[in-house]
């Protein structure tokens, strides 16, 4: 769980405000689905997904739970309702194997929360005999058969199941869900001059990035790019998860990456994506696109395994709040009041390293961009 590496940030005055727009917002959650609507008429998977339905709820309630001491009976009861409404889905409503919108994203918030209600348990070794989800394994293997046509992201492919199998190590069936992506990937990686790296045919893509790119692109975001990539292998070759394999594309990951450092800085270090033949332009400041969930990935991958020369400070200046407020390209577009890819998750960005390090720039940083986010 590691929850041992989030500190508070806020204090006093601005602590309070934080405080009351979480509480504010677990009270409008808490009538959800709006009056009248049925969860599964906003979508079949989507009305109890972990991106936009039931199993969120879930995590959230979950969380504000062990975070809110004196409403905490009240978050866990929400939490347990929408779990329950989450996984009689996987029963009733077909999905696909997503962890955004799928079934892995279902099972992966069912077994998180039991990890975080059991923390103490499983920090020192113990876990539940019951295996809740093997099943799951089964059908997510299935799905993981050679040769693989699909995504290989965080939001609907690869990157996204192996987060579910990794929460679920080290039960033998989440090892070979885990060795199926690695030999996916390595089956689907691309080697440019000394790097590695995927590319997204345009079949695979949106209908408005297919207007943007109309023969497919190498992606730099988080969400849907190489960076998720490399965190997903971080974590895998720190557990010795097909090593032979696993090691070599992650260095030659993180190369490709950092080949793609813009040389000259025009908002952001990088872009959102690299399309062959053409010039690329700085992505936007957010955690999906952009230099916060670059540096978060370059972080995670050196710490994983010892690799400090790939720490993100090497290749990505701090952001800060007032960044914006420059003059800046009309392409650099800026969403600060949004949780997926604005203030907050800049905050989140900013916390996990400097509660990590206890570095005052990040932790600088996050503190401005929580300022910014309840309108201080």
């Amino acid at each position: 769980m590691g929850s041992r590496l989030w500190r508070p940030l806020l204090e006093g005055e601005l602590a309070d405000r934080a405080w009351d727009a979480v509480h504010a917002i677990a009270e409008a959650l808490a009538a959800w689905p709006p009056a009248g609507e049925d969860p599964a008429d906003r979508r079949q998977d989507q009305g109890f997904s972990l991106a936009g339905g039931a199993a969120g709820l879930a995590l959230f309630y979950g969380y504000l739970a062990k975070a809110a001491e004196a409403a905490g009976e009240r978050h866990t009861a929400r939490s347990d309702q929408f779990l329950e409404q989450a996984i009689e889905a996987l029963a009733t409503t077909p999905m696909r194997p997503a962890l955004y919108s799928g079934f892995t994203g279902v099972a992966w918030a069912a077994e998180h929360l039991n990890r975080l209600v059991n923390e103490e348990e499983w920090q020192a070794g113990g876990a539940d005999d019951e295996d809740m989800s093997e099943e799951i394994d089964a059908s997510l293997l299935t799905a993981l058969a050679a040769p693989w046509t699909g995504d290989y992201d965080l939001i609907n492919g690869l990157v996204g199941f192996g987060v579910y199998a990794l929460e679920r190590v080290p039960r033998p069936s989440a090892v070979r869900c885990l060795e199926a992506i690695v030999d996916r990937l390595a089956e689907t990686a691309k080697s440019i001059g000394d790097g590695v790296t995927w590319f997204t045919p345009p079949e695979l893509l949106p209908s408005f990035n297919r207007q943007q790119t109309p023969n497919g692109y190498y992606n730099l975001g988080v969400a849907h790019g190489v960076p998720g990539v490399i965190a997903l292998l971080a974590d895998a070759c720190r557990r010795s998860i097909r090593p032979e394999r696993t090691r070599p594309l992650l260095e030659g990951a993180v190369r490709w990456v950092v080949s793609q450092h813009l040389t000259e800085r025009r908002g952001a270090c990088f872009p959102s994506w690299v399309e062959p033949g053409t010039e690329s332009q700085p992505s936007r400041l957010a955690w999906c696109y952009g230099d916060p969930g670059i540096a978060a990935t370059l972080l995670y991958a050196a710490r994983s395994i010892g690799m400090e020369e790939w720490s993100a400070r090497h290749w990505i200046s701090p952001p800060t709040p007032l960044e914006p407020r420059r003059k800046t390209p009309a392409y650099w577009t800026w969403d600060c009041a949004t949780a997926p890819s604005g203030s907050p998750i800049c905050t989140t960005a900013s916390t996990r390293p400097a509660a990590a390090s206890c570095s005052r720039t990040p932790r600088a940083s996050g503190i401005g961009w929580a300022s910014k986010c309840v309108g201080r």
